[in-house]
């Protein structure tokens, strides 16, 4: 479904278990809404380097903006480095060598550190050029911003979806992207936001996201200073795991949510709506991500749930689901399903999509490129966003290496 194949998976276009870090072989973009956001949102997926990670840019723009120096053109983007130059130009490898020209001949004059630390001091004078030029022209003010998927960003409760917030940017309902990327072993990736700063729900699961990846396909990420070279062969960058050394367990009236250390990464979730919404009933699910059928069959179809149509009338009143409903969520009424044509597993797709969420949180864990779902197996019962996003903030401080 949505051209995820078993032949596909038997080729390892989507592998379940990597020891090194990955990235997405050439851009991709969808264009979406929101259930949350009526403002159509394009996001483009890039491939990144090795050690960046997960991030988030946003931009107004469809065109690179360059700014005019003298008679010579000043290739440095609007942007907060040069690993954005780079980063925009790794589809077609077609670089600007201007800069490596540059620091060729600095070191013929004696400065002896590398290219990155060159490339930091460049990026700090045009940075201060650019800063300079926007307090005479309001118009030059930088379009692009970066947002880190790591936990710190989390800084408000979540209710139906996780906002992450840097430096007073922020990005919302990043929940099932990050929990695909980060099943599918994708480790560094830029995700561009143009127009908007709220991801597309698409069809309310993960389907959509899994069938993206596998059309820009996955290689193995390259180191910076490798990418000027035609090397046939370069050094890939390990994937470090977490574990935890101990039972780690919070809870908020009856439900909670705990991790046991493991050798392996297994989650198991409970849900128990059997009084007031006999449809859903009692749901348990045990997902192992390295040992089970691919997440891509298991849990990136299953779709977003409410439980009554009074929840989901009090939410509306809250301004969350505005648009697309009928084509994403399953909404329970007692002992029916009012779109039950879209019920994908009858008897256990709301444990399953609490699977992709919790995936989606633990995400927030990975730091450099490296694996944020840690060893252990984690069982959650009646979870929800917030407690969950508790849970990891306090897993961290207990994870080692």
């Amino acid at each position: 479904q949505n051209g995820v194949t078993r032949l596909s998976y038997n080729i390892d276009l989507l592998p379940k278990f990597e020891k090194y870090q990955k990235t997405i072989e050439s851009q991709v973009s969808i264009k979406g809404l929101s259930v949350h956001n009526e403002i159509p949102t394009t996001v483009l997926l890039k491939p990144s380097f090795s050690g960046t990670g997960k991030y988030f840019s946003f931009s107004n723009f469809k065109q690179p903006i360059f700014e005019e120096d003298g008679n010579n053109s000043n290739p440095l983007k609007n942007s907060k480095s040069l690993e954005s130059l780079f980063r925009n130009n790794l589809g077609n490898k077609e670089i600007n060598t201007k800069f490596i020209n540059n620091f060729a001949i600095s070191r013929s004059f004696g400065f002896n550190d590398s290219y990155s630390k060159y490339r930091d001091n460049l990026t700090t004078f045009n940075q201060t050029k650019l800063t300079n030029n926007s307090k005479s022209n309001p118009n030059s003010t930088p379009k692009n911003h970066v947002i880190n998927a790591q936990i710190e960003n989390v800084t408000h409760k979540p209710n139906y979806y996780i906002k992450l917030n840097q430096n007073s940017y922020e990005v919302h309902f990043v929940d099932h992207l990050l929990s695909t990327l980060e099943a599918l072993s994708i480790d560094n990736i830029e995700i561009v936001l143009i127009d908007n700063n709220h991801i597309p729900s698409l069809d309310g699961s993960s389907a959509g996201w899994i069938s993206k990846i596998l059309e820009a396909k996955t290689i193995y990420s390259k180191n910076e200073h490798t990418l000027f070279k035609n090397e046939k062969y370069y050094k890939r960058r390990k994937k470090i795991r977490l574990n935890t050394e101990k039972f780690i367990s919070i809870n908020h009236n009856d439900s909670f949510i705990s991790i046991y250390p493991s050798p392996t990464c297994k989650i198991t979730v409970g849900i128990d709506y059997s009084k007031e919404v006999p449809i859903i009933g009692k749901q348990w699910f045990s997902y192992n991500l390295y040992e089970d059928d691919h997440y891509s069959w298991e849990i990136g179809p299953s779709r977003m749930y409410i439980s009554s149509l009074d929840k989901f009338f009090q939410a509306r009143e809250l301004g969350y689901f505005k648009s697309g409903v009928e084509n994403s969520i399953n909404i329970a009424d007692f002992d029916n399903w009012m779109t039950i044509d879209n019920i994908r597993y009858y008897n256990t797709e709301c444990a399953r999509h609490e699977i992709m969420d919790i995936i989606g949180c633990l995400s927030l864990l990975s730091s450099q490129g490296n694996c944020g779902i840690p060893f252990g197996h984690i069982v959650a019962y009646k979870p929800n966003l917030e407690l969950v996003i508790k849970f990891v903030k306090i897993l961290k401080e207990s994870l080692v290496f």
